[in-house]
């Protein structure tokens, strides 16, 4: 199904707090779907649903003497964190990440005094650390193919943040006459 970048993005972000996930790691998380979706990586897409469907745990990562690492859990809270430390110039290391949505990420964050987030790989392994600025992403409006499965997580995701209909939550709903 072909949906625009505006819509996966405002979908994921749906999802993101749908699943319980705080607004400011939902945007990240929403806005590295956009580019990711931008770029044709659908694959990095279902890493998104899958990473928003699991149970939220904890961003606290392991400190080890003069660095941090972050290992397998809660990649939605665990992945903008270690990012934004790392943009401090901590080292960083990412224990079994998914990397589509950790490429997609890095790309989105924001760069510091020319310098952004960078990342080596090694396996399923990652250190982070800070580089010259590589090219901006372009987060256009145009369209991009998902498929109907992982559209599906997402939208369900989101729907986690509907009110249900009852008479109190139509209560002074709409525009209603003020007589």
């Amino acid at each position: 199904m072909i949906r625009t970048l505006p819509e996966i993005e405002a979908t994921v972000l749906r999802a993101g707090r749908g699943s319980g996930v705080p607004v400011a790691q939902a945007e990240d998380i929403a806005r590295a779907a956009r580019w990711l979706a931008a770029a044709g990586q659908m694959r990095g897409l279902d890493e998104v649903a899958r990473c928003l469907a699991l149970p939220r745990g904890s961003a606290r990562p392991t400190r080890w003497v003069a660095s941090y690492v972050f290992a397998p859990g809660d990649p939605a809270l665990m992945l903008p964190a270690a990012i934004d430390l790392a943009l401090t110039g901590a080292d960083v290391r990412l224990r079994g990440m998914p990397r589509a949505l950790t490429g997609a990420l890095i790309a989105c964050a924001p760069a510091l005094e020319g310098r952004a987030v960078r990342a080596a790989w090694s396996g399923r392994d990652a250190t982070l650390s800070l580089g010259p600025r590589g090219r901006e992403p372009h987060l256009s409006d145009r369209s991009a193919q998902v498929d109907l499965p992982v559209w599906a997580a997402l939208t369900a995701l989101a729907a986690q943040t509907y009110v249900p209909a009852s008479d109190a939550s139509r209560d002074g709903a709409g525009a209603g006459d003020d007589s």
